[in-house]
């Protein structure tokens, strides 16, 4: 096995590390806010929230997130261009 194979094998399973810890952090963020989620329920009924503005104010809290996630798949996305 040549000098250049174990490098492309360490660089892989060093990609292959930080993709899964990169997965981690998300799960245990995602795993935190969704329990999270319904403590400001609760406490939000306390100023007479209706159900309907609550759950506008949740999409439109996603909103940004969801235009980023958007966005980055279509920046991702290879579309070629035909020229004329």
């Amino acid at each position: 096995m040549s000098t250049a194979n174990i490098e492309n094998t360490v660089e892989l399973n060093h990609n292959r590390k930080s993709e899964i810890s990169k997965g981690l952090l998300y799960l245990m963020i995602g795993t935190l806010l969704f329990s999270i989620k319904g403590i400001f329920i609760k406490l939000s009924y306390q100023y007479s929230v209706t159900p309907t503005q609550l759950m506008t104010i949740r999409m439109l809290i996603a909103l940004p997130i969801y235009a980023w996630v958007l966005r980055k798949c279509y920046l991702k996305s290879s579309y070629t261009q035909i020229s004329s």
